[in-house]
């Protein structure tokens, strides 16, 4: 009878062990680099660079999308950089564990979940993924607003360093307000080329990185996604999340103490 215990209770503790519980050794992304640009219809063009360092042996990885308050994703392409050439991969819906140069998509609710069929072991691969993001910009009363999650919260790797650039159809600074949502030890700012650029180091699992930008109407003439708000609510939401943020860090410092 105690050796039925025993078993059982060794079982029920192989239950309850978390699958992910080896994940900062086996799997984490050294650099995730996006170059974003939005157009005048209000879409997102993207590219992205994802370089993983694989501890042991895989099957492939994963890249979850964020669609949410868009009209999906068009236009994608994924390839593996192998000496800065782009090795295009096919998508097959049909494959499985152990094919290679092949991905998936699975557009089912709000995100696109895409795998990459790469075995790998021991070693490093850097993926190139480019897309379309459609209808993301939205035109409000008197401003024009890009709110959109690079990286949500369905991640399960760790980012060594991850940064989002983003180059706007016009760029007049004293125009435009950028805001950036995630780990508090995250950046954005303007750039000298004219850009914006979101940055933030050691992202943990199950973190978005998210930016708001503010900009002139006539930025996004063509874009068909129109809502009723204005500026001055948008900027009070913006402060009302700045100040739940520093109520939060309040409260850990408390804890702390």
């Amino acid at each position: 009878m105690k050796k039925r215990f025993i078993i059982l209770t060794l079982i029920l503790i192989l239950i309850l062990i978390p699958t992910n519980i080896f994940a900062d050794n086996s799997l984490r992304i050294s650099r995730w680099t996006i170059d974003s640009t939005l157009l005048e219809n209000g879409d997102l063009s993207i590219i992205e660079n994802i370089t993983f360092h694989f501890n042991g042996s895989f099957n492939g990885v994963y890249r979850d999308i964020v669609l949410h308050k868009t009209d999906g994703i068009k236009g994608l392409s994924i390839f593996e950089m192998i000496s800065d050439e782009e090795i295009e991969y096919t998508l097959d819906p049909k494959a499985k564990k152990g094919d290679n140069e092949v991905y998936n998509v699975d557009l089912k609710g709000s995100d696109a979940n895409i795998i990459i069929f790469s075995p790998s072991k021991n070693e490093s691969k850097t993926f190139r993924l480019k897309y379309t993001i459609n209808n993301v910009a939205i035109k409000h009363k008197d401003i024009g607003e890009l709110y959109y999650k690079f990286l949500g919260e369905e991640n399960k790797t760790i980012i060594d360093y991850f940064s989002a650039t983003i180059n706007l159809p016009n760029f007049e600074k004293n125009m435009i307000k950028i805001f950036g949502h995630g780990p508090l030890n995250g950046k954005i700012n303007f750039t000298e080329e004219d850009l914006i650029k979101l940055e933030v180091t050691d992202v943990p699992l199950n973190t978005y990185v998210e930016a708001r930008i503010l900009f002139p109407l006539d930025y996004i003439p063509n874009s068909t996604n129109i809502k009723n708000r204005d500026l001055e609510e948008i900027l009070n939401e913006e402060i009302s999340y700045e100040e739940k943020i520093a109520t939060s860090a309040q409260k850990k410092e408390k804890i702390k103490n």
